[in-house]
């Protein structure tokens, strides 16, 4: 009996010490927010930057840092306000400290009819105690953004920042600066003048001792398609080269070895004078080549674009990538049509494992994915509720290693599902989507009592049915099939 009694004990040890915490947090305020990055820290918690504002002009819009636990709970947050306008866009551990980060932004500010613009650097302790601020690369009348980032060593990282002018807002330029921390700039790389650059990632890869940056715009054969910029180690140009597949949106960069990487995107495909969009990644190599990847087509009706700023993560040996479902590209972030966070899974050769959808009761916009310590992923973003009353918030979704949130309330719309019905209430007709997993599956509606009196086949991952012959009122609904898909949920027909 002792001996069964210390298994036991034993047991629940391991077990506990295994657990996978999961969550869906959304952070109300009655302030526009928005998150870029985010970092899990020494004690376990979670570090999310991003930018504050109470209008949509952002006249006076403040860096923001929240910490949150590992459930999710909001614990401390910070803003940094003064007559200047700051912006927080990146989170990093500084390499060999125990308790120490480095936030990374921009700072407006006005004199007279000029604009003043700099990269901020902050150095942060794990109870967000800033500890040192520096101001390099003041420009007049550009604003200037980092945007991403990569250490070469413990000391000098490679900051890759949007550039524009107030003249020409809309024609970014690249600049890629060695920075020596805290923040002395040694060298910089700035894109030709004139032509659209707008910057989307950047890598070292260590086996060429190239940065490469992945851009969109210039001219090499498609102005809006995707290029990848190769650069020596002294930020010398060694050339531009086209993506794979039409990469034309939200590239982003993933390591995998000393020698090749994933990059990830929005994909447009011309088919029969249609774009359709859709999720693609690809194995590259050391001199920005691609190897192999996948798409994850879509139907043209309903456009899915991969997440924003980060959107790839390597976990416990699969590759997580968000996407955005149904999202409207002018639209964002107000727009007025529910999106659902997109989570797909993939082996380390690109094949899909899973398909998981979360949302759909408002606008969801994931900017970050990264793997935790327990081997699950965090994702944060912005949702805007379109509803009254009407907010921009930021949310912390924790999902585990499938990919999965757990012990959530039955009706929540951050429900684990593989398939979504929608719109709901629906008039004349529905849509169903369900997991790539599957390719065929059964729609059943029954009335409250249980009876069915509807059914059809859904032979696509997409499909519209006609309900016009259904009365008004309440029914459940299940989407089903024999190779495992089972979900349920309740459908309002108006």
């Amino acid at each position: 009996m002792k001996k069964t009694t210390i298994f036991l004990l034993l047991f629940m040890l391991v077990y506990h010490s295994m657990a996978q915490n999961t969550f869906f947090n959304i952070y109300n305020t009655h302030q526009i927010e928005t998150t870029f990055d985010a970092i899990q820290i020494n004690d376990g918690s979670f570090i999310i930057v991003g930018k504050r504002s109470t209008t949509s002009t952002e006249e006076d819009v403040c860096g923001l840092i929240m910490k949150v636990d590992e459930n999710g709970n909001l614990l401390k947050e910070i803003t940094l306000i003064n007559q200047n306008r700051t912006y927080y866009f990146i989170i990093d551990s500084v390499p060999n400290s125990d308790n120490e980060y480095v936030v990374m932004g921009a700072m407006d500010s006005i004199v007279g009819d000029e604009l003043y613009s700099s990269i901020i650097i902050c150095r942060i302790d794990g109870q967000l105690n800033i500890i040192s601020q520096h101001n390099f690369h003041r420009q007049k009348n550009y604003k200037i953004y980092p945007w991403k980032h990569t250490f070469t060593n413990d000391s000098t990282m490679m900051l890759l920042i949007d550039s524009r002018t107030n003249t020409q807002p809309t024609s970014p330029a690249i600049i890629v600066t060695e920075v020596r921390l805290p923040a002395d700039s040694i060298r910089s790389f700035i894109s030709e003048p004139g032509i659209l650059s707008m910057p989307g990632d950047i890598i070292y890869v260590p086996e060429s001792d190239e940065f490469h940056v992945a851009y969109f715009g210039g001219f090499l054969t498609d102005l809006w398609d995707i290029k990848m910029l190769r650069l020596d180690n002294k930020l010398n140009k060694i050339e531009s080269l086209q993506a794979p597949e039409r990469m034309f949106s939200t590239p982003c960069i993933t390591k995998l070895t000393d020698s090749t990487y994933f990059l990830s995107a929005t994909s447009r495909i011309d088919i029969s004078f249609q774009y359709i969009r859709t999720i693609c990644v690809y194995k590259m190599d050391k001199h920005a080549n691609g190897i192999n990847g996948t798409q994850f087509y879509n139907n043209p009706d309903t456009i899915l674009y991969a997440g924003f700023n980060e959107n790839t993560a390597i976990v416990n040996g699969s590759i997580f990538l968000t996407g955005i479902y149904n999202i409207d590209p002018w639209g964002v972030p107000w727009q007025i049509t529910p999106t659902w966070i997109q989570i797909t899974r993939l082996d380390m050769d690109l094949n899909i494992l899973s398909d998981y959808f979360y949302g759909g009761d408002a606008a969801y916009y994931p900017y970050c994915i990264l793997p935790t310590r327990d081997n699950g992923a965090l994702i944060t973003g912005i949702i805007w509720d379109f509803k009254e009353p009407k907010q921009l918030d930021i949310f912390a979704m924790k999902v585990n290693s499938d990919g999965i949130i757990v012990n959530v309330p039955e009706n929540a719309s951050t429900q684990t599902t593989e398939a979504i019905l929608y719109p709901n209430p629906a008039r004349e007709q529905i849509t169903v989507d369900f997991s790539r997993l599957y390719t065929s599956a059964t729609l059943r509606l029954m009335d409250i009592s249980g009876k069915t009196v509807f059914t059809t086949q859904l032979t696509s991952n997409r499909q519209s049915v006609d309900i016009l012959a259904l009365p008004a009122g309440t029914y459940l609904y299940r989407i089903s099939n024999q190779k495992g898909l089972e979900e349920t949920g309740k459908l309002v027909v108006e």
